[in-house]
């Protein structure tokens, strides 16, 4: 009845303005993710869509880079945690941090303080068990990069896995060719190795990946991880044309046990091209609220 009343209210005035609800997908668990986001940002700009609530950018690096590609395409108006973030807490957005995405007593609270969770790590009801059986230890992570990493882990630990193979490979081939133990390369490449069997697709692998996260980048398929930032974000976005400017923000942290915090994004939207484009002393705007549920 909201949704009628405010679309009935929009045509009664004559605005022109159009408002729609788009999600992009751009979850880590979706592997098509960056195949269907350049498609869907082209589809975007060829509508005649205005306003647009966006959802499901949930790591930081995703929101960012999807946020300067709709920007590229005319919605430069945008209001999302970024703003947020980067008004209270910027010197965690600077990376490298010099430092790593964990300390050991985040670390420690998740494995030492409540190891009855630590089987159902990658399932989510991982959180919903750290809510639950161990609230105090669960709030010393919670909406820190430290949980965003581990949140990030399984999707990024088949990369690890990826370089372990090839570094494997090569030490084969050097150990055939009759390299001796002594061989500068052939020991960096070992302990490479080494470090990278650490990497387990478990919360141990994840805490030893957060605790340090590697330098990766010299090696085929490899990239530097100290580089990465590892917030995790509630996923919206409220993006506009520069005709509707936003003209005022809120947002209100909703209660709820899930790693990030969830939402409600408002943003106060001039319509003055709509109803007094001649008219400087226009103050006319609407509100338009955005948040995202299926977190939960």
């Amino acid at each position: 009845m909201i949704a009628i009343t405010f679309f009935a209210t929009l045509i009664t005035y004559g605005l022109s303005i159009k408002i729609a609800s788009y999600n992009p997908y751009q979850i880590l668990t979706n592997s098509l993710a960056s195949t269907i986001r350049d498609p869907g940002i082209a589809q975007i700009a060829n509508s005649d869509l205005d306003v647009i609530c966006l959802q499901e950018m949930n790591d930081w690096a995703t929101m960012v880079d999807y946020l300067t590609k709709i920007d590229g395409v005319g919605y430069t108006e945008q209001f999302s945690l970024i703003d947020i973030q980067s008004q209270y807490a910027p010197q965690t957005l600077i990376p490298p941090r010099n430092q790593p995405a964990c300390d050991t007593q985040q670390v420690a609270a998740l494995t030492v303080n409540c190891p009855s969770c630590a089987p159902l790590y990658g399932d989510t009801a991982f959180g919903a068990c750290l809510a639950t059986a161990c609230p105090s230890e669960w709030d010393k992570v919670m909406y820190t990069e430290c949980i965003g990493c581990l949140a990030l882990y399984p999707g990024i630990q088949p990369l690890l896995a990826g370089v372990a193979a090839g570094v494997a490979a090569q030490i084969a081939q050097l150990t055939a060719a009759g390299v001796p133990a002594s061989d500068p390369t052939l020991q960096a490449l070992q302990g490479l190795a080494a470090l990278l069997a650490a990497y387990t697709l478990d919360l141990n692998g994840a805490a030893a990946f957060c605790l340090n996260p590697p330098d990766l980048s010299a090696f085929p398929g490899g990239v530097n991880f100290q580089n990465f930032n590892y917030n995790i974000t509630e996923g919206t976005a409220i993006v506009s044309k520069p005709i509707y400017p936003i003209k005022n923000t809120w947002s209100y942290i909703l209660e709820a046990w899930i790693i990030a915090d969830r939402r409600l994004n408002i943003a106060e939207i001039d319509i003055c091209h709509d109803t007094d484009p001649n008219n400087a002393d226009c103050k006319d705007s609407i509100i338009v609220g955005c948040v995202h549920f299926g977190l939960s």
